[in-house]
């Protein structure tokens, strides 16, 4: 049984011995203090020749201390934040191990509770209270809420035209069609990401989310009473700038949330597969409204309303803000707070607090050693590109992002209906392949759940591109089998759901879950931003 395994009985790393000499790396010294000192207090500044010492322990940055050191810096930043006095035991217990979590002195005084608490992380790794589940919930209801918004025009692209007397053999027509079917994507990518950043510096994950409940919520209604064709194109920008917003700032909350060593499964399962869920849900909704007729259109674009509510209800009322978004503000107390309603034990709360009060102590730092102060929108965005740090992140970040709508999967999902109407399928058999495409979608996604932590982001990648090609490639074929062939719609369908398969686990989730992790605290909003607008531009 798992309960019998002990912390001594798991692997130790080279890092375990216990250490007697209290002196601290010189090269931890000057940056050392600024751990303990609170955001608005002066920073220990660092020269230009010493940012090496930054970029060489963002991963671990408390490996620079020995144990004993440990111990006073912990002590120091107690000091300076006396509101987090009561759990002082805990906060150095939780330093310790987040230190080396294997070493003699990280585990000695733990009670038998919290040893076995960080056991079952290894042994049952997606066990953790409610309301880190709720709150995963709603990033969940974000990501369906997300694809079910894109598809709902799908089918009413040949039915709002129509009513509008707008023609589609036309250049005119086919512009307004156009436009009005992208408008959402361009004021995600112009508007919506740009407008992430301040909403989340003012009012916090949870805030801006509902904000793009709220925008989602106004844009369906909006869109169902349109009495122009004009009308609908607001409304679908509208949705646009919802879509910007949640797409950036919910795999942020689920990343900043999670733990280490679940991240990537969570993060994920809470926006790439539920974002599959939504389409499906969408493709659902389109084919269940398809029997009212010629106004069937106002329903399927404005049925996603129903995952606004949750949304809202969520967010306001049980929904937890990120601790690293509140550490960031200086917020300590209540983020520790809101650490021990989403892990086990406080012990565990305590070890991922101190580790991430660290973590943004060291980025802020890089941030203004750089030479620019405060935290306005345009100084972070130039520093995208204008530091390797993050320029790095943000190239690899946005080849993956670019890749995704280079692939092809947006003309098979958005555009399926179309497509298998010009190939003189029916509606319904139109409809129902769509469905097959959702459902495709979410199942093989779980298959990129359980193995982006087991063999990591790259290889799924790397692994899947060909895969894809190869497909795409066996479905254009297909369609030089002869229409009067009944083995033409089930070959296209065949390569079209295998092509599907091979994007979910891949190519779909891993975009946003890489550029979710890769950018520093200082730039995350702002380079996520920067790189959904990207997907959504392209």
């Amino acid at each position: 049984m798992v309960e019998s395994i002990s912390l001594s009985d798991l692997p130790r790393s080279s890092n375990a011995e216990v250490h007697h000499d209290v002196q601290s790396p010189p090269e931890a010294d000057g940056i050392a203090q600024q751990f303990h000192r609170a955001p608005e207090q002066d920073r220990i500044p660092i020269g230009p020749g010493e940012n090496h010492v930054v970029t060489r322990f963002v991963q671990n940055p408390l490996k620079l201390f020995k144990p004993e050191q440990l111990v006073i810096e912990v002590d120091k930043f107690l000091r300076a934040n006396p509101e987090l006095e009561p759990d002082r035991r805990d906060i150095q217990h939780g330093a310790q191990i987040a230190r080396n979590p294997y070493a003699p002195q990280a585990i000695e005084d733990l009670s038998p509770e919290d040893r076995q608490a960080l056991v079952n992380e290894i042994t049952h790794p997606y066990r953790y209270p409610f309301r880190f589940w709720l709150t995963i919930a709603a990033c969940c209801c974000a990501g369906a809420l997300q694809g079910w918004s894109q598809v709902g025009i799908v089918p009413g692209n040949e039915a709002w035209p129509e009513e509008f007397g707008i023609h589609p053999d036309t250049t005119k027509g086919s512009w307004i069609i156009g436009v009005t079917n992208s408008a959402c994507y361009f004021s995600a990518s112009l508007l919506g990401v740009v407008l992430t950043d301040p909403l989340n510096e003012r009012f916090g994950r949870k805030g801006t989310l509902f904000f793009a409940a709220v925008v989602n919520f106004a844009s369906a209604f909006g869109a169902a009473g349109s009495g122009k064709w004009w009308h609908v194109l607001i409304c679908r920008a509208l949705t646009g700038i919802a879509m910007g917003t949640k797409a950036t700032t919910s795999p942020i909350l689920a990343s900043e949330l999670s733990p280490a060593s679940t991240r990537g499964s969570v993060v994920m399962g809470a926006w790439q597969i539920c974002v599959a869920g939504g389409i499906l849900l969408g493709f659902s909704a389109n084919l269940a409204f398809q029997g009212l007729g010629k106004r069937a259109w106002r329903f399927q674009i404005s049925s996603c309303f129903v995952l606004s509510l949750p949304l809202f209800l969520i967010i306001t009322r049980f929904c937890a803000e990120s601790p690293r978004y509140l550490i960031k503000k200086g917020r300590y107390r209540e983020a520790f707070d809101v650490l021990c309603t989403i892990r086990n034990r406080r012990l565990q709360a305590a070890r991922d607090f101190y580790a991430i009060a660290v973590q943004v102590g060291i980025e802020r730092n890089h941030f203004q050693s750089s030479g620019s102060g405060g935290t306005m929108y345009m100084k972070r965005f130039i520093q995208l590109f204008s530091q390797r740090r993050n320029a790095s992140a943000v190239w690899a970040s946005s080849v993956i992002m670019l890749g995704q709508q280079l692939c092809g999967i947006n003309i098979i999902i958005f555009f399926g209906t179309t497509l298998f109407l010009d190939s003189n399928y029916s509606l319904t058999q139109s409809l129902w392949i769509c469905w097959g495409i959702g459902f495709v979608n979410i199942v093989f996604g779980f298959f990129g759940v359980y193995y982006c932590d087991r063999i990591g982001r790259r290889r799924l990648l790397l692994w899947l591109y060909p895969v894809m090609a190869l497909f795409m490639l066996a479905a254009a074929l297909s369609y030089h089998i002869p229409a009067e062939s009944s083995a033409k719609i089930i070959v296209i369908s065949l390569f079209v759901y295998l092509y599907v398969a091979a994007y979910s686990p891949g190519q779909g989730p891993c975009a946003f879950l890489y550029s979710s992790e890769s950018m520093p605290v200082t730039h995350r909003e702002v380079g996520m931003g920067f790189c959904v607008a990207v997907n959504f531009f392209w």
